[in-house]
Formats: structure tokens, sequence, C-alpha cells
């Protein structure tokens, strides 16, 4: 019987039971099994915007009694994947019969992810969301930064949901490693060098639980040694934020390794820390090609002086300027960042002939001339490679043409000017002797004489 609903235009000529296969066309399904599989998958949802009945009837095939689950592996995306979707469904279709079909999209990165319809995904309709996070290996230093970083665009997916009724994460066994040791200690990647104090699960879960369109968060472990293993202190207070609406306050000082710091300060002082960490330290060859697309996209392409980064940077110095003082006293981090980042861009220009001020950001300039990557700050492929174009006065005078590329340079003098020395306790030293007060000097806001005596 044909439908009445004349607004699917020739499809209401045919009837629902020949439409419904014509629709699951629209989904790709894959014969791979392996959580982590590359193929790449061309199909896209990008009917549902055309009209609002091909949305509804499709959208309510697709995501009524399903669950869909986001895998993140901890490899950069120049591996061919930034994430694999996979959407299961379980219900009586209208031939009668019982199906379990689990399409699979595998996204290349944000920017594929937001083209192909992911960021405008009716995630209220969904009865489950989970996020599957495969553990980095501590031995390869940029792993962790990698998914962190995966972590985090997920989550500006996330924050444009109307709601989110469930979401569940899950700690995954790495191809080769996991969340623990062989001590049963959970592994702190790179806070082993920064701050010794955030393992790697909290720094990859809390992102999670900044979200305020989520009803229900949960954390989920591989195995029971897993469970044991994981210190669950941040976790649970984190969670309970999310189900009592509290991101700004913490119900207990003993609890919280963040010495009574909301979630969102943590969040911000990793987000801070992960990318000086980057900066500094992991030298594989993919940690390099993580580094040049950090500076590649530091503005947005073609738009000039709109930076992700940047903001992000004047918001912590704005509402957590202990966060500074605690990993980068002196900026002078964000300092040496934003000035390789200016003079390689300028030499780029140069060479394609272009002496002219820079007016606008070319991101494609920067993996063409930059195969290979941008080494570390502290290794002496970087000072080999990159310090012979890195020059102050070329730099001071692009500042002073007050270009788009020099957005940030005023913040960055004002605060070395207003902090001109390094305050021993608040400093973060390589031996880390000073890690257990990094979050609770006496000039910083929040701080409690009585809470601090606690530890």
């Amino acid at each position: 019987m044909a439908s009445e609903n004349m607004s699917l235009g020739l499809f209401s000529r045919l009837p629902y039971e020949i439409r419904e296969p014509i629709w699951k066309e629209f989904f790709p399904a894959s014969r791979h099994n392996h959580p982590l599989m590359t193929q790449r998958q061309k199909t896209d949802l990008s009917i549902l915007r055309a009209s609002r009945a091909l949305y509804d009837e499709i959208s309510r095939l697709l995501y009524e009694n399903i669950s869909l689950t986001f895998s993140l592996a901890p490899a950069h995306q120049n591996s061919g994947s930034w994430a694999v979707v996979a959407l299961k469904q379980n219900k009586k279709h209208s031939n009668g019969k019982h199906t379990n079909t689990q399409p699979l999209w595998c996204l290349e990165s944000l920017a594929d992810a937001k083209s192909r319809g992911f960021d405008n995904l009716p995630f209220h309709k969904i009865e489950t969301v989970n996020v599957k996070l495969y553990a980095p290996n501590p031995k390869k230093e940029g792993e962790i930064f990698f998914l962190w970083r995966k972590v985090t665009d997920l989550v500006t997916i996330f924050k444009k949901a109307r709601h989110i009724n469930n979401l569940t994460v899950w700690l995954q066994k790495g191809l080769d490693g996991d969340w623990f040791d062989k001590w049963m200690i959970p592994h702190t990647s790179a806070f082993y060098q920064i701050a010794n104090q955030r393992c790697d699960h909290d720094v990859v879960f809390l992102p999670f639980c900044t979200l305020r369109n989520v009803a229900e968060i949960s954390l989920n472990t591989h195995s029971k040694e897993l469970e044991d293993a994981i210190d669950w202190a941040i976790i649970n207070v984190a969670i309970k934020s999310v189900r009592d609406g509290s991101w700004e306050s913490v119900s207990s000082f003993r609890d919280y390794k963040i010495r009574g710091h909301n979630v969102d300060r943590a969040v911000a002082g990793d987000y801070l820390s992960m990318h000086i960490y980057l900066w500094r330290y992991p030298q594989e060859p993919e940690a390099d090609l993580a580094r040049r697309d950090f500076l590649s996209t530091w503005y947005e392409q073609g738009t000039s002086g709109k930076s992700e980064f940047e903001s992000q940077i004047l918001r912590i110095t704005a509402e957590y300027p202990e966060i500074v003082k605690a990993y980068d006293p002196q900026m002078e981090y964000l300092d040496d960042m934003h000035t390789t980042m200016v003079c390689l861009y300028l030499h780029m220009k140069s060479l394609r002939g272009n002496l002219e001020d820079p007016d606008y950001w070319d991101q494609g300039i920067w993996s063409s001339t930059f195969p290979q990557g941008i080494p570390a700050m502290n290794s002496h492929k970087y000072w080999k490679e990159i310090d012979q174009f890195v020059n102050g006065d070329l730099y001071m005078n692009y500042m002073d043409k007050n270009t788009f590329l020099s957005t940030i340079d005023n913040h960055i003098g004002q605060w070395q000017h207003d902090h001109p020395s390094e305050d021993e306790e608040t400093t973060l030293s390589d031996d880390d002797s000073v890690l257990s007060r990094q979050f609770s000097c006496e000039r910083c806001p929040g701080y409690d004489s009585e809470v601090d005596k606690l530890y």
C-alpha cells in the first residue's frame, strides 16, 4: 500500500516495505570485525538534510533501539583513522526478520566527521552512546597525546547534541599496551615528565565529564584486573559532578587529587600541559607529524586571527592563572611555540615568492614544506633543522606590524611583565620535586590553608 506521506516526494509512491531497504543502503555494512579497522567508508548521512519527512522516516529507522560506538585508537590520524563508528541495531523490521546489523564508518578526521553529518546526529534519539578508548603504549611517548586529542575533538561533537541519554566510556586494551604496568600501577605517560600526578585513564576520561548535556555517564573496564588497578578517586568525583550538575565544585577534597578544583579546571590544566608535553618531549616520527599539525591548525584555514588554541589559552589564563603558574610560569613554552610558528610560516611564504605580509592562513603549506613534521623542542634534531629559521628580529618585526600572526603576542608579553621571575613553589622542574603543591599556592584563587594541611 502506497504511503500517504506526500512530503516524501516520489518516494511516497512506494510502500514502506520497499522504502526501508532503500534507506538501509545509505548506511555501510562491513565484513571487517577488527575494532580498529581502517577501511574507508564513503557513504554519508547527507540524505538526512534533504527534507524533514525524509529525516523523520530515515532517522526513525536508523536510531530506534540502537547503540552508537566510537572507537578511538592512540595513533596519529595520519595512519588513516580518527575514529571508527559502529552502529548496532537490534530490532524486528517490517519483513519480520530479527536483525543484528553493525554498519561501520571510518572517519579520517574531525573535519571529516563534521562533513559527513556526525556533528548533527540526533543523539537524544540514541539509546546508548559508547566510546571505546584503546590504551596507549607508554613506551611510545606521543600516543597519550594522540588519544587525548581525539577525545577532546569528539567532545566538541557531543557538545552540540541536544541531549545524550547514556554515555558509556570503555577502557580497552591496546594493540601493544594496557592502562597499567606489571606491578598493577596505572600509567602516567605524559605526566610522568610534566606532572607525575594524573593517570592516563583520568586524562582521557575527564573531558567527557565536562559535558552538560549528558544525563548519565559511566566508565567500564575491559577486565576485572584493570578495574582493580585503577585509582577511581578522580573518576568517581568527576562522574558525580555530571550526575549532580555540579561542575564548579567537588564534594570531598580528600577524594579528589585535584585539591578541590573542579572538573573544568582539571581539563583546562590538561589542555595546557598536554600541549607543552607534545612540544617538548615525544620524538617518534608520528609525534613530529602531530607537532606540525598543531602548528598548521593554529589558525582557522583562510581566516585571519581566529584560533581555538589561543582562545583556550586566554580562557585558562583568565579563569585559572594558577595553572599557567604551575606548568609554564613565564609562558616561555607558549612564547617559543608562537615564535616558531610565526617564523616558520613566514619562511614558507617566502619560499613561494610571497614576500608581502601574510594576509591569510594556509594550512596546506605546512605538510608540503615539512613532510616529516616538526621535531621536539628538547631534541638535537629541532636545533639542527628548525632553529635556523627561528629569527628573533624577524619575529619582532612582524609583531610590531600587528598582523594577524601576532594575536597572542601582547598577552604573552603582559604575562611575562607581570611574572618576571619564577616562583619556586609553583614551578615544575624535571625532577618534579614540588609537584605536591602545584595547585595550592597561597596566591592562587581558591587557596584554602585548612585543606592544604590535609596533605
